[in-house]
């Protein structure tokens, strides 16, 4: 009864203050919204009206309307439309098309008018399946994929247009047009009908600027009215977060999930108009409540403590609060301090009786929390599945929820004693968002070796693996939804019933959006609901600023002519996700001295294994892997080198007939290590037909190894490009039928190979692997977890240190345009060494990307053609006596850069470096030049050869800026490494290019949005006539092209440059294949990609 469940741990939230400070003008920005859009309105609603618009326009427009997120502004117009619609559709006898058909399905079913599937039988042949001209209508099959979700049960033909329509538009995908691609990728990712409706408009004003056929002014009244709504819930989130900072209860309660932000975005997801302010931010009071009462039971209390707090409750008296441990009171209060307040708003607005309803519903979700708390401490017998189904129609929290904006919603008694007769619509609801959240915290929960409840039911009970239990629960929602349309579609309209509906509905939207993927965004927001809440409260919609760089994404040689002093299009960035993250740490010197006296005692013994005489060549190269894999091969560098060396010599004489497994790893580690291996020694696992050998295709850590080893292939080697096809099928074909940890190592190997990885990622990773694996070293474990922990303490007083000195600049108020972006600029310098003599490197390369950034933004974002030559001039200069010529906001870029390289040279000096002073500066003024040559191309009527464009960004690669800056902290670098960086070795262009090709790949999309920059897949699509998505195929090529440059250059060449500066390339080459990983922008948007990476290596430590 006392004992505790398993702890987990949660990261902390991600906003930290970032809606903690308002714009001092944000009043009479609003102010001048409100007034715009008031004059739209009146235009747009004399549009809606218009006597002469056929049904067909009136369909369009009023999806148009709902769409672009203004319809609550017509709602009693839409509404009398529609009902118009409603009654003559069944009088006409229209022809209409496949889009048209379904649009006005659509509509009707989501205003609640039933209207009979069976409009869409005449697109059905005479073997009654769908005809196959539809094929390629595309707008027709989106609209019927749409029209497909609001189904109900029996209704065959949409079932089949779910399928028809999905196949199809995956085949046809990559031929459309833009924004019908886009629009298409959106749908196929997520349905309208189930999207956030905020999402949902914010996705669609973009797609919506680029259609031939919008309307500038409706464009216009949708992008001023969500930055106002945007503006709204910015204020009612910067009211919120001081309400929640009271409490404190992050830190006094370290346990619990700190999800505000994420708790905010479901009351915006459920009441998203400006007058519905208290139900949002009571939603967000609620379920924050919630989170913390769920990981109260959940994730610290034990059996005695959960029912004594659950006792408590039922009583609702504060006087009883004695009996319970200390942090319980704390729960208790801030549990019936939010009642308190409701009480007092339900009292003001004459709804008194709704506050008994309310308690009760959280009392009921108490006893249900307790229930699920013996359940998984095995206190009382697992339950059927039945009951477990009963329990979780109130875990879903979907009472307490609707209970919680009764009082100024909708609360009535009748609606009240209708809610507790549990209506099916309820119960619909309940399910999607309890079985979704099932989906989604299954992999977390799984974590301690143990089955989620719910899985563990299913599986007892009906004697299915767990696969198969998953994909029921994905069944059983989708049965739920089929319930939940009927019951929308079907129920009778009755005032306050119909605002309970709609929140229903909203809530499984939002519960399909929080689980998307089936992840848990709730718990860990990072990869799919961040980029929602950027999306929502953070990046306002930017208007159309003229003239653009660019007339139109595919019209590369429509570039405008530009004054010198008009600004670019000035782009919106999202402020850094880590605030005060590692400002707020505690750092406690005792614990770094445990570890490396811990770690000290652990390394003799590891390395008396490493050294251990009789040790075959196969035990010694898995040994070797296996320490640095584990990330701990840095103790032991000139040993494992001495093996190395010793290997590589004796390797050509070895006569033994090594496996796949251990040929593929004495290749890999003998070329990762610079000593060249001819790839013939696969030519044995080919067969007379010189194809892979039929044998190996079920060999599945052969064929990782293999993978990994192919990694390393240089120009003309056939075989490994055979290699990397071959075990790419394979791995993908088995990976489902292969034991842990084997399957995850495949996993992540297909999504990031070993050797294009970031080495700290990939030890942390690889930690959690080997910790499952039965023929793991134990002491060498023990060893990895110290050593990174005691690394990432290491980094952590590194960042905070860093934070201070970015602090004292205030750059991120000063200069609003540029990116703050200065922890992401430390995992580069992680990523460049990671070993902890060198703290200078890691904060040198921070500094200067973060430099670099500014520098980047202001040329590209910010500064009008004749302000950039200014500045470069200056810059050229080096002379702060030269500062007063430049515009405020540039004396501020000045000042940054200078204040570093004034730091820079005192180091320099310091380590007798000092030869590399000017070179330094130098890079920076390079640079300087390099961009404004760019800015040039873009704001003049200019377009650069390809050639021409690649050589500048040989350059804008920041490859010189990076690698000069480090140089003090390297105590090997002397002026021949300067002179031979300065004379463009084949190592360092081939890396600047393949960096140069994947961040392309990442930020082109972005750049160019609207055709407002000027890219390299621009001038490649000018110079060569092919369409962007050949240029963005022949990019991905060049990029392995890349790869192979640089092993050819690390493998084969000697040089007398030292190995440690060297690898620094190779490792800017990996931290810009992770940072631009899946074509993403993961530096300028971290949250989806970069975000999670630097949580498990900067933030989360390993529980040892």
């Amino acid at each position: 009864m006392d004992v505790r469940p398993t702890i987990g741990s949660s990261a902390p939230t991600m906003w930290a203050d970032t809606f903690t400070s308002l714009s001092a003008d944000m009043n009479k920005v609003q102010e001048k919204y409100v007034e715009a859009i008031e004059a739209l309105k009146e235009e747009a609603r004399s549009m809606l009206m218009a006597k002469g618009n056929t049904i067909v326009d009136r369909l369009i427009l009023i999806n148009t309307f709902e769409r672009l997120g203004v319809a609550y502004h017509f709602e009693q117009e839409i509404e009398d439309q529609i009902q118009d619609i409603f009654r003559s559709h069944s009088e006409r006898e229209d022809d209409y098309d496949l889009f048209i058909t379904a649009l006005q399905f659509r509509l009707l079913r989501q205003h609640r008018y039933f209207v009979s599937s069976s409009v869409f039988d005449k697109f059905k042949n005479e073997d009654n399946e769908f005809k196959e001209t539809l094929k390629s209508d595309a707008k027709g099959l989106l609209s019927l994929y749409e029209a497909a979700h609001l189904r109900i049960h029996g209704e065959t033909i949409l079932e089949e247009a779910v399928a028809f329509t999905t196949h199809h538009l995956k085949r046809t995908l990559q031929q459309l047009e833009c924004p019908l691609q886009d629009q298409v990728k959106r749908a196929l990712q997520h349905s309208l009908h189930r999207g956030v409706p905020r999402i949902e408009t914010r996705h669609f004003i973009s797609f919506y600027e680029r259609d031939d056929s919008k309307n500038q002014l409706l464009l216009k009244l949708a992008k001023l009215d969500f930055n106002y709504l945007q503006n709204l819930y910015k204020k009612e989130l910067h009211d919120l977060t001081r309400w929640w900072n009271e409490f404190d209860l992050k830190s006094k309660l370290p346990y619990a999930r700190n999800r505000l932000v994420e708790n905010y975005f479901w009351g915006v997801a459920h009441h998203f108009k400006p007058q519905d302010s208290y139900a949002r931010v009571a939603i967000a009071k609620c379920t924050q409540m919630i989170a913390i009462t769920n990981d109260t039971y959940d994730s610290y209390a034990t059996l005695e403590e959960a029912h004594h707090f659950t006792e408590i409750l039922e009583r609702w008296d504060v006087n009883e609060i004695y009996q319970l441990p200390d942090y319980m009171k704390i729960l208790y209060k801030f549990l019936l301090s939010i009642y308190d307040d409701y009480e007092v708003e339900a009292s003001k607005l004459g709804k008194s009786y709704a506050v008994c309803y309310a308690k009760e519903t959280m009392k009921q979700l108490c006893k249900a929390y307790e229930k699920v708390l013996k359940w998984a401490m095995g206190q009382v017998q697992i339950p059927t599945f039945e009951e477990y189904v009963a329990n979780m129609m109130v875990t879903s929290c979907v009472y307490v929820l609707l209970s919680s904006t009764m009082a100024v919603k909708y609360a009535s008694k009748e609606t009240i004693d209708w809610l507790m007769g549990e209506p099916k619509i309820v119960a619909a609801a309940a399910k999607i968002g309890r079985y979704l959240n099932d989906l989604g915290s299954y992999e977390r929960e799984s974590k301690g070796g143990n089955l989620p409840i719910a899985v563990r039911c299913y599986t007892k009970q009906y004697g299915v693996s767990k696969e198969e239990a998953l994909d029921k629960f994905v069944e059983l929602v989708e049965d739920a939804w089929k319930d939940l349309n009927t019951e929308w579609i079907t129920e009778t309209s009755i005032l306050g019933r119909d605002i309970v509906a709609e929140q229903l509905l909203n809530y499984a939207r939002i519960s399909e959006v929080t689980y998307e993927n089936c992840q848990d965004g709730l718990t860990n927001p990072e990869k799919y609901m961040a980029p929602q809440v950027v999306a929502l409260f953070v990046d306002p919609i930017i208007p159309s600023i003229c003239p653009t760089r660019m007339v139109a994404t595919g019209d590369v040689d429509a570039l405008t002519s530009c004054p010198k002093n008009v600004r670019p299009p000035i782009a919106s960035f999202a402020p850094t996700m880590w605030a005060d993250t590692f400002t707020s740490l505690s750092l406690d010197d005792k614990v770094q001295e445990k570890y490396a006296e811990a770690i000290e005692a652990l390394k003799e013994e590891a390395r008396s294994m490493l050294m251990a005489i009789g040790s075959t060549i196969a035990d010694k190269l898995i040994l070797i892997d296996r320490l640095e894999r584990l990330g701990v091969a840095y103790h032991f560098d000139q040993e494992i080198e001495d093996q190395l060396q010793e290997i590589f010599l004796f390797h050509s004489k070895d006569k033994n007939d090594y496996d796949l497994f251990t040929t593929a790893l004495q290749f890999r580690l003998l070329r990762q290590h610079r000593h060249f291996v001819s790839c013939g020694v696969f030519d044995k696992f080919k067969d007379k037909d010189n194809k892979f050998k039929e044998t190996l295709s079920s060999d599945g850590k052969g064929l990782l190894s293999l993978y990994e080893a192919a990694q390393v292939r240089v120009h003309g080697e056939d075989i490994l490009e055979e290699a990397v096809g071959f075990t790419t099928h394979h791995l993908k074909c088995m990976v489902q039928q292969l034991e842990s940890p084997l399957q995850e190592q495949v996993k992540r190997a297909l999504e990031q190979s070993l050797h294009r990885g970031v080495p700290r990622i990939e030890t942390r990773h690889f930690i959690s692997l080997y910790g499952k694996d039965n023929s793991r070293n134990d002491l060498l474990l023990k060893l990895a977890k110290l050593d990174f922990n005691f690394l990432q303490n290491l980094y952590k007083k590194e960042l905070y240190e860093l934070s201070r000195w970015w602090d004292k600049f205030d750059l991120k108020t000063k200069l609003p345009y540029a990116r703050d972006r200065l922890v992401e600029c430390y995992l580069w310098g992680m990523t460049f060494r990671f070993e902890p003599q060198y703290s200078y490197v890691r904060g040198a390369v921070a500094k200067g990307m973060q430099m670099v950034s500014i520098m980047d933004d202001t040329y590209d974002n910010y500064a009008t053609l004749e302000e950039a030559d200014l500045f470069t001039e200056i810059l050229e200069r080096w002379d702060i006596n030269e500062i007063n010529r430049l515009p405020d906001y540039m004396k501020i870029v000045y000042k940054f850069i200078l204040s570093i390289y004034d730091d820079y040279e005192v180091e320099a000096i310091k380590q007798g470096k000092s030869f590399a002073i000017p070179y330094a500066k130098e890079a920076v003024k390079q640079l300087g030049r390099a961009y404004n040559k760019e800015l040039k191309w873009f704001m003049g009527r200019q377009m650069p050869t390809f050639e021409d464009y690649f050589a500048n960004t040989v350059y804008t690669s920041c490859i010189y800026v990076m690698f000069t800056a480090l140089i003090p902290g390297m105590q090997s670098a002397s002026e021949e490494t300067i002179d031979w960086l300065m004379s463009e070795p084949e190592i360092l262009i081939a890396t600047a290019k393949m960096g140069r090709y994947v961040e392309d790949l990442g930020t082109h999309e972005r750049e160019n949005k609207d055709g407002q920059m000027l890219t390299a897949v621009d001038c490649y699509m000018k110079q060569y006539g092919i369409s962007k998505e050949e240029t963005l195929n022949k990019f991905m090529e060049l990029a392995e092209d890349g790869w192979k440059d640089l092993n050819t250059e690390w493998v084969t060449k000697t040089s007398t440059v030292p190995k440690d500066t060297v690898e620094q390339l190779l490792n800017y080459a990996r931290v810009a294949e992770v940072t631009y990983k899946n074509c993403q922008d993961g530096y300028t948007n971290p949250e989806k990609f970069l975000a999670p990476q630097i949580i498990v290596v900067l933030v989360d430590p390993i529980a040892i």
